[in-house]
């Protein structure tokens, strides 16, 4: 089977691309401070505690 390279189309041209990257930027800053969040609150040794198999 062969596949021809066709370049990517956009399916819809009213967009701003630069709008799009902020809102993207924006979505990947909040998910990044709530991971970094809980990670900051985790309590490692109950962690390791409940996760060793030995």
């Amino acid at each position: 089977m062969h596949f021809r390279s066709v370049s990517p189309m956009p399916i819809n041209d009213s967009y701003s691309e630069e709008a799009v990257a902020k809102v993207i930027a924006k979505a990947l800053g909040d998910f990044y401070c709530a991971l970094i969040g809980k990670v900051d609150n985790l309590n490692i040794k109950s962690v390791i505690k409940r996760k060793n198999p030995y």
